[in-house]
């Protein structure tokens, strides 16, 4: 122990004080530096750093080259992130776009190669931003051999890649389908998806909307959680929905009926939750907030939860019971409002690891309503007019599985919209004198 008058030194640390500072999901460029220390910090970061692994297009080809079996063995979540790279429209056609996804597919085929080495790996995430630019990223044929290359210790799996790279399409379905047995955790948000990923004898030709006689699903005796995106979030005035594979129809009607057959006690027993998350586009004269549909397949339910983008995040008012803190107004960024809407079935991390809940560090996903104005000078429109008329003018609703529905919208007495779509108080009608 140092002597008062002599100062301390990090170095004095013993090693369980310095494991937990280093266990505090510190991001990878904070670990690199620390490996780069001394031999002990090395000793001490590299499990940390390689047991939550993150993979970006740009690092991903840089990791491919540096091939290390014994780093590989250290790997327990796998996050490869397709992070945006060009803002051009049209940028797909150029040289340097093309010499891009060509280096992604390279480091994705030695990736496949080492998976199987990866005997620790609980957790994969393939995770495209919405905002992508259309073209680039990893192709489907590339996908569905990460698919097929996966562990078996590999118990939690993530696809969210809406907009793949040009190439010749591939069916994942029948990939995630040979899967299901052994996952806990799944979340999908892609293109083209159907009953093929749950089980056998979907006729796309007839694609009915119930699920027939000769479809029969797969067991998925331990699977807790299965929660199935189709639509972004953020939706403008239209909508593109998750299409059916081999179709020109949605896949949403047909997916819940199929996904209902899989969820029954006897098929998957551990089944907690089984979500279909939709969009609605905007509409009516409150063009200020959109509505996102979350369908719940074993309840047999649907609800419409209201939100509002606003400067650098996003305002929802969540269902009772599911705010934050006591409250149903929460504020965050877009992807943690997405995680909060979709019940935490993967969670972001400050490493940006994409992580199901048993694997992720606990954390605050969200912002106080005055501490997000102090730091944005942003109000939501919904609570400005509330505040204003005095009234709750927005609840949250449910309906049938199936139903589209939107949020219920109150216009308080003596207010309406003017020609801007604000909400101001009504001018008395002029009467005639008698």
């Amino acid at each position: 122990m140092a002597s008062e008058d002599q100062p301390s030194h990090i170095s004095a640390l013993s090693t369980e004080l310095l494991l937990n500072i280093f266990e505090c999901d510190l991001p990878p460029s904070i670990l690199v530096r620390c490996m780069q220390c001394c031999r002990r910090w090395t000793d001490l970061v590299s499990p940390m750093l390689y047991r939550h692994l993150v993979l970006t297009s740009s690092s991903a080809a840089r990791w491919a080259a540096c091939a290390s079996s014994a780093n590989d063995a250290l790997v327990e979540a796998l996050t490869l992130r397709m992070t945006r790279v060009l803002h051009v429209q049209g940028a797909y056609r150029s040289r340097g776009a093309q010499e891009l996804v060509r280096r992604i597919t390279d480091a994705v085929d030695v990736l496949c190669a080492r998976l199987p080495a990866m005997a620790r790996l609980a957790s994969f995430s393939l995770y495209a931003p919405a905002d992508q630019t259309p073209g680039l990223g990893i192709r489907p044929a590339s996908v569905l051999a990460l698919l097929d290359a996966l562990p078996p210790s590999c118990v939690c799996l993530e696809l969210s890649v809406r907009k793949c790279a040009r190439g010749a399409p591939a069916h994942l379905c029948p990939a995630i389908r040979r899967a299901l047995a052994r996952l806990r955790f799944l979340r999908l948000h892609l293109p083209r998806l159907c009953p093929d990923a749950f089980g056998s004898g979907f006729d796309a030709a007839r694609a009915p909307t119930e699920a027939s006689a000769a479809w029969e699903p797969v067991p998925a005796p331990r699977l807790e959680q299965c929660v199935l995106v189709v639509a972004d979030l953020k939706p403008p005035a239209f909508v593109w929905p998750t299409g059916l594979c081999r179709s020109r129809r949605p896949a949403r009607d047909v997916l819940a009926r199929h996904a209902q057959a899989l969820g029954t006690p006897r098929n998957a027993p551990a089944l907690r939750k089984l979500w279909i998350v939709d969009a609605l586009p905007q509409s009516g004269d409150h063009l200020w907030f959109r509505t996102v549909l979350r369908r719940d397949l074993l309840a047999d339910a649907s609800v419409a939860i209201p939100y509002e983008r606003l400067r650098d995040g996003l305002f929802v008012r969540m269902p009772a019971g599911e705010g934050v803190g006591g409250s149903c107004d929460v504020v965050s960024t877009l992807e943690d409002v997405k995680d909060l809407i979709e019940g935490s079935a993967w969670i972001g991390t400050p490493g940006k690891s994409r992580l199901p809940p048993p694997y992720a560090p606990k954390r605050g996903l969200t912002l106080a309503l005055p501490e997000w104005y102090d730091k944005t000078g942003i109000w939501p429109h919904l609570l400005s007019y509330e505040r204003r008329t005095g009234t709750r003018m927005l609840e949250v609703t449910e309906a049938e599985l199936l139903t589209v529905h939107s949020p219920t919208f109150h216009m308080p007495e003596g207010w309406g919209f003017n020609d801007l779509g604000y909400i101001v108080r009504s001018e008395p009608a002029l009467t005639a004198d008698p």
